[in-house]
């Protein structure tokens, strides 16, 4: 499992790291935006409350879709990287990502704040 893991951390790095090369095609760019929103999204194929089934499509879908645009990407558009850089990168893309779920939902909240004051 932990296996696993590293290999999507490192396709992630790996296509985040081949994209900003420019021999790689538009369109590929663009589906790598749209699956970084479909993650981050709540909105999702199966929603997310459902017990089991609602990480289902997270699990399933990821890891296909990260080989998949592995695949589009042109052979010498990244290099492999080592090992240590990608735990590395791994811990800034965690830290990164939680300070964007952080702030997303202390705007929300701040947001359903000032509308509860405005109705009472």
């Amino acid at each position: 499992m932990q296996q696993r893991y590293q290999q999507l951390m490192s396709g992630i790095i790996t296509l985040y790291r081949g994209l900003h090369d420019p021999k790689v095609p538009w369109p590929v760019k663009l589906l790598f935006f749209l699956v970084v929103i479909y993650v981050i999204s709540p909105i999702d194929l199966i929603p997310d409350f459902i017990p089991v089934l609602g990480l289902l499509d997270e699990i399933v879908l990821l890891p296909l879709l990260v080989g998949y645009m592995l695949r589009l990407l042109p052979e010498n558009a990244h290099q492999q990287n080592s090992q240590e850089n990608i735990l590395a990168n791994t811990f800034w893309l965690r830290i990164t990502g939680m300070a964007l779920i952080i702030s997303i939902w202390t705007s929300l909240a701040v947001i359903c704040y000032g509308i509860g004051q405005l109705f009472l």
